[in-house]
């Protein structure tokens, strides 16, 4: 005769008590708000770092080894400053980036968001020039503040999406978490909605008297799908792009379909985290 045999009767009663308390701290996790555990993340961060962080109005300004960042408090800035700055999401593409000529790197960061990619790049390498895109009006705002705050140059902010050719597109904001990162972009009745102009990768350099692009960062709420669809129409800047950087929405299309195109131009690929990295040397 078979025993059903409990595997509670190897635990102790302390076992137990440990057991219930977690499940209740666990429960009483979840009912805080994720924003409250990011702040502190974000604050220890800055301690730790020795900067400073100072609450405004309506945002917060954080000063971190001679860099300023301005956030806004409410949206997505706090996710996109521990995304990149303290989870070093970048990192992995900065070390690509050092095979590099490290004078006159030209940079396309396509889908800025509020600037924190373009400001890691500006600072790890002061002679690059770059082009950022960011055609979501907060973000852009933002964008530019980030830039003016910071005193750089040889940046140059557009409130433009991406695309496989130049074009007006309507806004979606129903993708993902529907925050300010997740802006996107598609085809559709632009009169009632609001025009979102987009442009080429090859025509944006070709209209900044760019003959090249070193690398391309491309986080652009699924349109990756199909600006690399249609690379004929703009693919002969790609042949000069040595770096390429994209966060591929599945939800949109498989990954896979954009790293075999990208695979076919000649560029070894890689994952890190969220992101397929692409590098020809």
């Amino acid at each position: 005769m078979r025993r059903k045999v409990s595997y509670w009767r190897y635990f102790s009663l302390g076992d137990l008590l440990t057991l219930l308390f977690g499940l209740v701290l666990d429960s009483f996790h979840k009912r805080i708000p994720r924003k409250i555990f990011l702040t502190k993340n974000v604050l220890d961060y800055i301690e730790t770092a020795k900067g400073q962080f100072t609450v405004q109005k309506d945002e917060v300004r954080i000063e971190l080894t001679n860099t300023h960042y301005l956030l806004r408090r409410s949206g997505s800035d706090l996710d996109v400053f521990n995304q990149i700055i303290i989870e070093r999401g970048l990192n992995r593409i900065l070390q690509h980036m050092k095979t590099l000529k490290n004078e006159g790197i030209h940079i396309l960061d396509c889908g800025a968001n509020i600037g924190l990619a373009t400001l890691t790049f500006k600072k790890e390498y002061p002679l690059s020039k770059i082009i950022s895109l960011e055609p979501e009006p907060g973000n852009y705002n933002q964008l530019c503040k980030n830039i003016s705050l910071n005193g750089y140059s040889e940046i140059t902010p557009l409130a433009i999406g991406v695309w496989f050719e130049k074009n007006v597109l309507t806004a979606d904001r129903d993708f993902r978490d529907r925050e300010n990162w997740s802006f996107a972009i598609q085809p559709g009745d632009t009169k009632n909605a609001g025009g979102i102009p987009v442009d080429s990768p090859d025509s944006i350099a070709k209209l900044h008297g760019w003959e090249r692009i070193d690398v391309l960062k491309i986080d652009i709420e699924g349109s990756e799908f199909p600006l690399f669809r249609n690379v004929e129409k703009w693919g002969s800047i790609l042949e000069t792009v040595q770096i390429i950087s994209i966060e591929v929405h599945e939800e949109v299309g498989p990954l896979f379909e954009i790293a075999e195109i990208l695979w076919r131009k000649g560029f070894k690929l890689e994952m890190h985290g969220e992101l397929l990295i692409a590098f020809r040397n």
